[in-house]
């Protein structure tokens, strides 16, 4: 079984302008997508809220951050073999600090199945 880490970013710019619910959806497509197509069958997924605060080791795991851009990334820590970064809410924006990172693909909210199958294959 393949884990893959989600990790909601909790920090203060997401609990406006309705991000808590847009994240909220999202992990649960995430959940249902297991469930709706084979090809995720193998995969596990664990949960993290992160504060924006505090270091969060992700062990080398691929990883799809939800995230409206604001948190300094570089408190994630061994960010995985693939990491794709979900842009939530309408003011969300690519951070710089994580353009320089290699692995890292950008998407939008609505695009949270590209973004599944990216770090999935």
């Amino acid at each position: 079984m393949k884990k893959i880490f989600v990790i909601e970013d909790t920090s203060g710019s997401m609990s406006v302008l309705g991000k808590n619910a847009v994240t909220l959806s999202l992990i649960n497509t995430i959940r249902l997508s297991k469930e709706l197509n084979s090809a995720y069958a193998d995969l596990t997924f664990k949960k993290i809220e992160w504060d924006g605060k505090s270091k969060i080791g992700l062990e080398n795991q691929s990883s799809i951050i939800l995230t409206d851009g604001y948190s300094p990334f570089s408190l994630l820590e061994n960010l995985g073999v693939k990491t794709a970064l979900v842009l939530c809410g309408l003011d969300s924006s690519c951070p710089k600090d994580l353009a320089k990172i290699a692995n890292v693909k950008v998407f939008e909210a609505q695009d949270i199945l590209e973004a599944l199958d990216y770090v999935a294959g």
